[in-house]
């Protein structure tokens, strides 16, 4: 039976947060490091509940062949953005490569090349997805080879490029990911994608650079939501209000909450909404994924 490490749900993560300004959604997760045979995460990267695909651990052995790294596949509605190239020795033997990008990076439809679909026919029944990377070493009667196959192993943080649906509407987002040298591990680390369709996100961009509450607060407020309330871990002045907005801007709700720690979510809610705390000493906003009780 496969390993479940990290299936992604509404609040799983510490805090989805950034400034409304900015129309990146980021999200920071404690690190998730895939190690076993099976071993998954499942890419949700605006926190609907519904997959655009998984990142998958495999350690797969014959009496020729060892296949050890990570692939994406089940992909829904999604695209990946790999190099030009593919590893395999014939078209009818191959296995699309993720492409490793680098911190700041422009991802948008221009970039590299998109893959929604991995061949029909691979290098390996184990990896029938995207190749993150991997080490395969093969073994003959003569002779023991191993090479490293990907960009990914080895390198440190880098970035895997994902395009994705949302309704009818495209948007861009990276994963960070860190893969061992001899592709024995991956590490799942934080995401983000562009809520504004169409539009470029860079690799790494958590939205935070251009934020409101960054320039007109000296402390920045921590809170967050969970079980139909958010809740507040940073001190209040008595004339704080809290309002959430949808992403078109739409108020929904707006309060006094004084010192108050907890704040019950109003009205059926569910996705991804503005959360602010306004008062004379600043604005802060949030974006958080709310679910109301």
């Amino acid at each position: 039976m496969k390993s479940k490490l990290k299936h992604y749900s509404a609040l799983a993560a510490s805090v989805v947060a950034l400034d409304a300004s900015a129309q990146v959604v980021y999200t920071n997760i404690n690190d998730t490091t895939l190690v076993n045979n099976g071993d998954y995460f499942d890419i949700d990267l605006n926190n609907d509940g519904i997959k655009e695909g998984r990142i998958e651990f495999i350690n797969s052995s014959s009496s020729l062949i060892n296949l050890k790294g990570a692939e994406v596949d089940s992909l829904v509605n999604a695209s990946i953005n790999i190099i030009n190239s593919s590893y395999g020795t014939s078209t009818s033997s191959s296995t699309y490569v993720a492409a490793a990008l680098s911190l700041n990076s422009n991802i948008n439809n221009n970039l590299n090349r998109w893959a929604s679909a991995a061949p029909t026919s691979t290098n390996s029944s184990a990896f029938n997805g995207f190749l993150i990377g991997a080490k395969r070493t093969l073994n003959t009667t003569s002779t023991t080879s191993t090479i490293s196959i990907g960009q990914f192993p080895g390198v440190g943080d880098k970035f895997l490029g994902v395009k994705f649906t949302i309704g009818t509407s495209t948007h861009y987002g990276w994963l960070r990911l860190d893969m061992s040298a001899n592709a024995d591990s991956i590490t799942v680390k934080d995401f983000a994608y562009q809520a504004t369709p169409n539009a470029a996100i860079l690799a790494g961009d958590t939205g935070t650079a251009v934020g409101l509450s960054q320039r007109n607060r000296k402390d920045k407020l921590d809170y967050f939501a969970a079980n139909g309330r958010i809740k507040i871990n940073s001190e209040l002045t008595s004339n704080s209000t809290l309002s959430i907005f949808d992403l078109s801007g739409k108020l929904l709700q707006s309060e006094l909450i004084s010192t108050q720690k907890e704040i019950s979510i109003q009205g059926n809610l569910q996705g991804i909404y503005i959360v602010e705390i306004r008062n004379s000493t600043g604005v802060t906003r949030k974006k958080l994924w709310l679910e109301s009780n």
